[in-house]
């Protein structure tokens, strides 16, 4: 019984083997970037305790964002002080325009990228870094950022 059983079981495995061979290739790429922007190394970096709220800009570069749809921001960056920021923006009629906005240990210091819809201009663009902390524990803060890219597809 089982001689006869054997050459079923062994057409059966030919069959499912070459049946999961077919091509069922799912489309895995994703959108390419262009590098438009980089600065390698530390940008800035602010020391304070919990009483002192310091911020500073620093101006990036002139970039032209229009025809592109979206940016992407790579960065090291790293803060122990909760309510701390790091704004990139530009100026339009007196008015600085905030196009990405981190704010807090998660968004700063947990992350090394995002991803956002980008301004269809050419401007100056600047950085604001912000050390604030809410707690007064007598501790020194920091707040750190460099190795910064910005691409655009």
């Amino acid at each position: 019984m089982i001689k006869k059983i054997i050459p079923y079981c062994f057409i059966l495995i030919l069959v499912v083997s070459f049946s999961s061979c077919k091509d069922n290739s799912v489309d895995t790429t994703t959108p390419s970037y262009d590098l438009k922007f980089e600065r390698d190394g530390l940008l800035d970096s602010i020391v304070g305790d919990c009483s002192t709220v310091l911020t500073r800009v620093i101006p990036l570069d002139s970039i032209d964002f229009r025809g592109v749809s979206k940016l992407k921001m790579q960065y090291n960056a790293h803060t122990d002080a909760d309510i701390s920021f790091l704004r990139f923006f530009y100026i339009n009629a007196d008015t600085a325009v905030n196009f990405v906005s981190l704010e807090g240990t998660d968004a700063i210091s947990n992350m090394n990228s995002v991803e956002v819809d980008v301004p269809q201009t050419k401007q100056y663009f600047y950085l604001r870094m912000a050390l604030r902390s809410s707690v007064c524990t007598g501790d020194i803060f920091h707040i750190k950022l460099r190795d910064l890219k910005i691409y655009t597809r």
